[in-house]
């Protein structure tokens, strides 16, 4: 049998999770702090958020994904020439050379490899002064996650470039069964210094690193789940924690 030189996919898509449900209930959210006209979504996936910016009234979209996108899945959201594949790690502002009222780019960030971070936030912040952001945090878990951290690395990342993170979208989605714990939990809304008072800039040191209960219920159950091995639950525990503290130690060595 003859090896395929194609690179594995880093996503797959499942209609029971990736449906218009969450985009029906956070698109209008963000249609209330401004009304954008014109929306790219890197990492658009089957492009359901942005069928809910056009149902809602913006007028342009393009989403960017690579080639593991179920077109038939695509197709039923957005328009053929409305989607352009990319290779995510690799991006190019320079390929579209255009800007658009808002980016959105949703847990995406935690599938590209860590070296890939700062090109994406460049890109991010080329396309847009408006970003909608949200990426999964440490042990959060998921299909191909290399790069998983609490939002202040990326907040860091984009105040680099004189953008601030606005904690504007999760206390309206929070207790909101319908939509999935990652949303609700890491989600932001990611701007240059805008004059509008609802929007208050959190200070690094303040932002918040707060973990949804539903993911807390999950991870909680998985532990529960170990009174049938032969290690105390103890030993378990133990043996967590030293784990984690060895990949902290990791990523600290890759910012440096």
């Amino acid at each position: 049998m003859m090896k395929s030189n194609a690179k594995p996919p880093k996503y797959h898509y499942e209609e029971t999770v990736h449906n218009l449900v969450a985009p029906q209930k956070i698109v209008p959210v963000v249609l209330n702090l401004f009304k954008p006209l014109s929306v790219i979504d890197v990492g658009c996936g089957t492009g359901t958020f942005l069928k809910v910016f056009k149902d809602l009234g913006v007028t342009e979209v393009l989403g960017l994904d690579g080639h593991w996108v179920d077109r038939s899945k695509l197709l039923n959201h957005i328009r053929e020439e409305e989607f352009a594949e990319v290779d995510l790690e690799n991006l190019s502002f320079e390929n579209f050379n255009t800007t658009y009222d808002l980016a959105v780019c949703l847990e995406v960030a935690e599938h590209l490899n860590p070296d890939a971070a700062d090109l994406l936030v460049s890109n991010l912040v080329r396309f847009s002064r408006r970003i909608l952001f949200s990426a999964a945090v440490p042990f959060q878990g998921g299909i191909n996650h290399v790069n998983e951290q609490w939002p202040s690395y990326w907040e860091a990342k984009f105040m680099k470039h004189g953008f601030h993170f606005y904690d504007v979208i999760r206390p309206s989605i929070w207790n909101d069964p319908d939509i999935p714990y990652w949303y609700k939990q890491n989600i932001f809304f990611v701007c240059q210094q805008d004059p509008a008072p609802s929007l208050t800039p959190l200070p690094q040191s303040e932002m918040h690193h707060i973990v949804h209960p539903d993911l807390y219920t999950i991870l909680a159950r998985r532990l529960d789940q170990t009174e049938n091995l032969e290690l105390p639950l103890a030993v378990y525990v133990k043996m967590m924690v030293k784990k984690m503290l060895g990949r902290r130690k990791g990523n600290s060595s890759a910012k440096q």
